[in-house]
């Protein structure tokens, strides 16, 4: 194998068209108002991998998860509340992937979250499930 060639660069250090590198976030922590595909990508290896790899992942698990997170226990049920994943039956995909999104933004502006209103995170849902 040996020593890289000079001018070589890796594929992940390689500027992508609008100049982000490959790989890379825009700017970490920016608050947005839809997850990114990479966003989309982490969260669906955390359902899986704490999901058991089923279709559902059951009530306990998804608070586990957001617990993580650091934020309040009021923040953490407001959000599971408004993307229907509170109660016995758990969250599906994308119920998952939104509150894992709204707890990113969250953790965006810790002073003040942005907590989802009803029709937001209705519509986050329903169009991670059209995806």
């Amino acid at each position: 194998r040996g020593a890289p060639r000079p001018g070589s660069r890796s594929r992940s250090a390689s500027p992508s068209p609008n100049g982000v590198p490959r790989g890379r976030s825009h700017r970490r922590g920016k608050d947005r108002e839809e997850p990114t595909a990479r966003d989309l990508r982490k969260y669906a290896r955390a359902f899986q991998r704490e999901g058991g790899g089923g279709g559902r992942m059951a009530a306990g698990d998804v608070a586990a998860v957001l617990g993580r997170s650091g934020l309040g226990g009021e923040v953490l049920s407001h959000i599971l509340g408004r993307v229907g994943a509170a109660g016995r039956h758990g969250a599906d995909f994308p119920e998952f992937a939104a509150a894992m999104h709204f707890v990113r933004r969250a953790r965006s502006r810790p002073e003040q979250p942005p907590l989802p209103d009803a029709r937001a995170a209705a519509e986050l849902v329903a169009s991670l499930r059209e995806a």
